[in-house]
């Protein structure tokens, strides 16, 4: 069966993994940095987005929808592993919290509780 578990739980198809990574692989060959997310649409994550393409030239799709298929969620855990191992090397293990700490400033600054 193609499907497989994570250590935490989540279940995916690995064949749709192996095609996230191909493609991450083959994305990067061209120059390409990008995410692909399934996760909650905070208040501060346009601000995250923009910093992650202005500073970082780092492409971010976001996945809509409320049926998260098994192919999904491989596909995207392949691509996302590959790139973000590629983006820690190249801006530091840390580029994801700074992007997160200056969106979520940004965000505040703008609107102030």
């Amino acid at each position: 069966m193609d499907i497989i578990e994570s250590p935490d739980g989540i279940r995916y198809s690995k064949s749709a993994y192996e095609a996230g990574r191909a493609e991450a692989r083959e994305a990067l060959s061209r120059g390409v940095l990008a995410l692909q997310r399934r996760e909650p649409n905070d208040p501060w994550r346009g601000d995250f987005v923009e910093i992650l393409s202005r500073d970082y030239q780092i492409a971010y799709h976001i996945s809509t929808g409320c049926i998260v298929s098994d192919r999904g969620i491989g596909r995207d855990r392949g691509f996302n592993e590959v790139m973000e191992t590629a983006i820690e090397s190249r801006f530091g293990i840390e580029v994801f919290k700074t992007a997160e700490r200056k969106a979520r400033q940004q965000f505040e600054e703008r609107f102030p509780q």
